[in-house]
This record gives structure tokens, sequence and C-alpha cells, in this order.
């Protein structure tokens, strides 16, 4: 209950003070500005307090009757009754998914008992899908899913359930956590859980698609002679091809149980196309998805690069000209939604392994052996390689590789030519300490040197220290690298700034030298924006503190940033700040702060 007290109020014992000075507040005295106000300030007691009809009457009362916050509420103010309704949402989602698990205790299957926790049945009569379903306003399909949901957050996922009804993540999250891990049996979940909750779910940089890429890691480490099955198991299982309209008119063709290697391969050859329609002139105003879908019609129509031209020109009234060939693009991958044209995934040095590959391997038509799409990013735990470990891997834009792919995958990276290999150090916690990129060793070793001596077994991966060699000063040493075909490469690793920076990488010029900013890109991996995930090396390289205002060229004063975001941080009000040379805090105009620390690879 709420108690009035002149100029402070008490809720459940928490005393807050009324605030004259945040930022963003409104100008000059405000009459009659309600005290519970403040306790929606970032310091506030309601930015901590759990969900409930008690925080749900605070904020009805405060708001008009169209639910508008009262005018003199700052901008944090407004910040902090976002993030309350948000809880408040996901609580409500949780106690009506508790609703559902009674509907599930009332309608078991076939009378079997109540093995799981909570007193919930094996499994439930398929009535209940239609009693929630005709309740809801909603199809059965639409409602099988959520008495799922509502089961697998008490019987497998309970650490899941709760963060839910206390508002730390939304349903949305909880419903990612529930798919990804649905592969799992009930004690490798329960293992894979407890993982999970160790990581700050509340993050703001713990976005929707870095949960799921998270979770696809740990369930692919908890099990990874069974995420090669599942994989195979689902191409088999679960291809399909959909052909179906879309809600404007349009058309939409979907593909399901693709294998992962022709799917890469398909998507480079996407990108590939649409970089040359891009190069023709061919839909000049519009957005490379737009190219990307007219490749993807075109390569399955076989319908040829200067086919699409002559058409386009044809219909716009242009000379046609000579066409442009079709390259390889020097930025691989897809670029992002509303990104620079040119974006993409160009090589990058690769995390606690190998493989920044390029080239191409064996399709299922020609000769046997996974095919690898050119100029694409890996992430190879150099562990699973050398047979120590099962550690999955990661391909940026597309997620957790399981070890045995990670295995084909490298096979095909070290059989080709194109293929750049760097070596990434991590810590415990996957953060890259040490990079180094491969130079190919040429030159034959003088018999009887310590570089003479006998080598790995052919067909096996081996690191060894390179005795020619001390390494980068504050590195972590030279080594040799011998890949599968015999090549050796040499490999000085050189230390990744996280919590200090030595400057031995700095410049008086505005443009970073090419080993500042590979470093850089690797320690953070991805656009330094908390809601933002482009790859790195489709970023610019952004001084926190701009040049022109006296900020260093160097790791701890930049981070890689996509052109939307920079655009962003460009606006009054938006700043960017270094106080780790990992920790990049970005302040928004309502004074709040909020921290992206470097990538986690797998580790």
């Amino acid at each position: 209950m709420l108690h009035s007290l002149g100029n402070s109020f008490s809720l459940y014992g928490v005393i807050i003070m009324t605030e004259s000075n945040a930022p963003g507040s409104v100008p000059g005295p405000v009459p009659d500005r309600d005290p519970r106000l403040a306790g929606f300030a970032e310091d506030g007691a309601y930015g901590h307090a759990l969900p409930s009809a008690a925080l749900a009457g605070i904020l009805e009362d405060l708001a008009d009757g169209t639910g508008r916050p009262p005018p003199e509420a700052t901008d944090d103010e407004i910040i902090g009754m976002l993030s309350s309704w948000q809880a408040l949402e996901a609580h409500a989602s949780a106690r009506m998914l508790a609703v559902l698990r009674d509907l599930i205790r009332r309608r078991p299957k076939d009378g079997r008992p109540a093995p799981y926790p909570g007193d919930l049945p094996a499994g439930w009569d398929k009535s209940a899908v239609y009693e929630a379903a005709a309740e809801l306003g909603v199809s059965w399909q639409s409602a099988a899913p959520l008495l799922a949901l509502a089961w697998d957050l008490q019987a497998r996922l309970p650490g899941t359930g709760r963060l839910l009804d206390q508002g730390i993540i939304s349903a949305h999250k909880a419903r990612i956590v529930s798919e990804e891990l649905s592969v799992l049996d009930d004690d490798k979940a329960a293992e894979t859980e407890k993982l999970l909750l160790d990581h700050d779910l509340a993050a703001p940089s713990m976005t929707p698609g870095r949960l799921r890429r998270l979770c696809q890691r740990l369930a692919d480490t908890a099990d990874p002679d069974g995420a090669r099955e599942r994989r195979e198991t689902a191409q088999r299982e679960r291809a399909r091809v959909s052909f179906f309209r879309s809600h404007g008119g349009d058309t939409s063709l979907f593909a399901d149980g693709l294998p992962a290697d022709e799917a890469l391969a398909a998507q480079q050859n996407i990108q590939t196309r649409a970089l040359a329609y891009r190069d023709a002139g061919i839909c000049p105003d519009d957005t490379m998805d737009l190219l990307r879908v007219l490749a993807l019609v075109d390569l399955i129509n076989q319908a040829s690069l200067d086919d699409r031209i002559a058409r386009y020109r044809a219909a716009n009234g242009d000379d046609p000209g000579p066409p442009p060939t079709e390259q390889t693009p020097p930025d691989g991958g897809p670029a992002g939604r509303d990104e620079p044209a040119d974006g993409g995934t160009r090589p990058s040095g690769s995390p606690d392994g190998t493989a920044d590959s390029s080239g191409t391997g064996g399709g299922r038509g020609g000769t046997t052996g996974p095919r690898l799409p050119s100029l694409l990013n890996l992430t190879l735990p150099l562990a699973t390689l050398l047979g120590l470990a099962d550690r999955p891997g990661e391909i940026p834009g597309y997620g957790s590789v399981d070890p045995g792919l990670v295995r084909d995958l490298a096979k095909a990276a070290a059989s080709s030519p194109r293929t750049t290999t760097c070596l990434t150090i991590t810590d415990d916690h996957g953060h890259a300490t040490g990079h180094a990129c491969a130079r190919l060793i040429r030159a034959t070793p003088n018999p009887g040197s310590d570089a003479d001596r006998a080598g790995p077994a052919p067909g096996t991966w081996d690191l060894q220290p390179d005795p020619a060699r001390p390494g980068p000063d504050g590195g972590y040493g030279a080594w040799i690298l011998t890949l599968p075909g015999g090549s050796r490469w040499r490999l000085g690793i050189h230390p990744v700034p996280l919590t200090e920076c030595d400057h031995r990488h700095a410049t008086a010029s505005y443009r970073p030298g090419a080993l500042l900013r590979h470093l850089v890109e690797i320690r953070d991996g991805e656009c330094v924006s908390v809601s933002c995930s482009h790859p790195a090396r489709s970023c610019d390289y952004e001084h926190a503190t701009p040049w022109d205002k006296n900020g260093i060229t160097d790791a701890c004063n930049a981070g890689p940033v996509s052109r939307s975001c920079h655009q962003v941080k460009q606006k009054p009000g938006w700043g960017l700040s270094n106080p780790e040379p990992a920790i990049h805090r970005w302040s928004t105009p309502s004074g709040r702060t909020y921290d992206k620390g470097p990538k986690t690879y797998p580790a």
C-alpha cells in the first residue's frame, strides 16, 4: 500500500525522495509534481522493484486516460516507466502461463501420474489445447506452443520461468530459451540452464538474437554428439519449401532443412550476384536486400547476370553497354538491413582456433566432402580440430556450428589455397587476449635444424612453439601451425588490450594502422552498440572521443560501429566512452548509460 509522507512516500518500506535536477528534467518550477515520479529515475526504487499489481497501479495512476506519462516527468523517468511496463508485461505473461499449467494438470493425458516438478504430468490431453484456443481466440496451432512453453518453464526450465515471472526477461526471450534447449534431454537441459543463468540475461546487450546464439552454443557444448545427429536428422525430416502470399500481397519463399554447408554457399552466391547488380546500376535507389531478392530468383530460374541487366536497361530505356563481370565480392556475407550497401563479413581473425576461410570444397554434385562458401568467416576452436575437445564453432550471422560440422568445414578450408588462417587466444570468459594471422612458411628448413623435425601425422592439425622466433613483445610467443595438407604457417601472437592499454599501436593520424584496426575488430567482434550485432569487419573504426576533439587513435579509444549506429552517435545528447579498452559505454539523451563488453568467443 502507498502511504503519503509529505515530500516523500513509502512503498514496502522503501523511502524515495523527490529530485528536481535529473537529466532531461523539465526546466523551471513544476507545480504539483507527483513525488512518485522520482521512483522511476535510474537510481529510483521502482527500477529495482519486482513487477506487481501495486507497481501497475502506480503507473496507471500517474498516467492520463490514454496511458501517456505526465508532462512534468523527466526523460530519465520516462525511460524508467518503459522498463517497468516491460517487466509488468513479462510478469503478466508468466502468470497466464501459470494458469495454462493448471489447465494441463486438470487435463492429463490418459490419466498419467505427475512425475515432473509442480505436479505436472508428462503430457496433456489434446482437448486442453482446443479449450485454451477457444478462450484466447487463436487457432489450436497457436495455442499448442503456449501450453508447451507453460509446461517447459516449470517442468524442465524453472529458472527461466522465475526470470520471466520477475520481469527480468521477456516472454519472447523465455520462448527462445525453451526452443533452443528443447533438443536436449531433461538432465542436459537442466545442466545447460544452470550455465545459461550464470550469464547476465538482463544486460542491455543481451538481445534476443544474442541470447539465441548463446543458447545454441551451450546446447551444442552440452551434447556435441547429439548436435550432429540432430542436424542430419533435421535435414532429412524437416526438408521442405513453402510458397505463400505475404501480408502486403507479395510472395514469400521459405526453405527448411537445408544442409548447412550448401546453404552457406548459396548465401554467398546470392551476395555475389547482388553486388554485381549493384555495380551494374540496377535499382540504384533501393537496398541490397532488394538486390538479394532479385539475385535469388534469378539464380533459381537460371537467369544469367547479362539477362537481368539487359531486362532492367530495356525497361528503363538505358543503353545496355558492356555488362560487368560477376566476381566474388571483397566483402562476403549479407549486409544488414538498412546498413551500407557494401556491408558483409570480410575474413577476420578467428577465435580460439583457426580459420577465417575462403575458397571452395567439393559439392554434393561433384567431389566428396563439405562445400565451403568463398570468403566465409569461420570461428573454429583449435581444441576441437586437435581432437582435445568437442566444442562448437560459430559463423557470424549464422550461429553455432556443432563440432562435427566444425571439423568438416575446417577440412575444406585447409584444402583451399585461398584460405586465410588466424589464431586467437581467449581467457576463461571467452574474451580475446591474443591474436595472430598466419604466414606461410615457404622456405625449406636447413637439414638437421629444429624446424626440420618430424611433423605431425598427415591429415592432422598441429601447433608447436617456433624455436626460431621469440614473438611480439608482451604477447604469447611465436608458433608454427601445421594444417592437414602439410603446409606450415608461422604465428606471432600479439596481445589484445582488454582492461589495460600500453598504446603500442597508437598513431597520430586519424586512420588506424592495419594491425590496430584488426586487433580492435577481433576484441569486439561486432558493432559496440548495445542493440546491434553488425559484424565488426563491415563497421567503421569509431573513435569514442572524436579525433578532432583530441581523441587518440588507439585501442583504448575505439571500437567498430555500424554506419547506422554512427549516425545515432552523432545526434545531440548521445555519447560514447571507454572506461576500459574493451568496455564501450553509451550515454543517451535521457542521461542513462549502457555498457557493452568484448565479444565472447566459444571457449
